[in-house]
């Protein structure tokens, strides 16, 4: 599986086959690899990637926090190093889309070799269902679709600036008149 690249199979088809052939436990954990849910882990491989994403995700707020010149929390854990690193890297893009992929490439690399100890056991499946939902979330992005999104949050904007003028409110309106001025 590769981002960019259209899977051969779709989630439903996954979790049917799943289904059929898998325990009923691991099939769920397959589900929930599929939705990135990993906070509702049950089985020991997904629960163990679980881990992996905490601190991933840790790592990038960390990242986050000191691109805008905050400082961790004193209570704040280290994640673990190989987490930090990969956001340290996927933060040095100047391109957020860029930055997102790094971390998935990240993420696609960890859940493949979940696979390597037993490629027939839990942790395949867990790890190919994992592998599988973010390239079906990149499949679903497409440029068309990201220019409506920011059309509506522009055309969302401008509403809520405009009601706000109308109720001649000053919120950061730079002083403009407003029918209640």
């Amino acid at each position: 599986l590769t981002l960019g690249e259209r899977p051969g199979v779709t989630p439903e088809d996954f979790l049917a086959t799943c289904v059929r052939f898998a325990p009923q436990g691991e099939c769920a954990d397959a589900a929930v690899a599929l939705a990135g849910r990993w906070d509702e882990a049950r089985g020991g491989a997904a629960r163990a990637w679980a881990e992996r994403e905490a601190d991933l995700r840790a790592a990038e707020a960390a990242m986050r926090m000191r691109r805008a010149g905050v400082e961790t929390p004193q209570d704040f854990e280290e994640p673990d190093p190989d987490a930090m690193r990969a956001a340290t890297e996927a933060f040095s893009r100047d391109d957020p889309l860029e930055t997102e992929r790094t971390l998935d490439r990240w993420r696609l690399a960890g859940l493949e070799a979940m696979s390597f100890g037993d490629p027939f056991g839990a942790a395949a499946l867990v790890g190919y269902a994992g592998r599988l939902g973010i390239c079906w979330r990149w499949m679903r992005l497409d440029e068309e679709r990201g220019a409506a999104r920011a059309d509506e949050l522009v055309a969302a904007l401008e509403a809520q600036a405009l009601a706000t003028w109308r109720d001649g409110g000053d919120e950061g309106d730079g002083g403009g008149e407003g029918r209640g001025s």
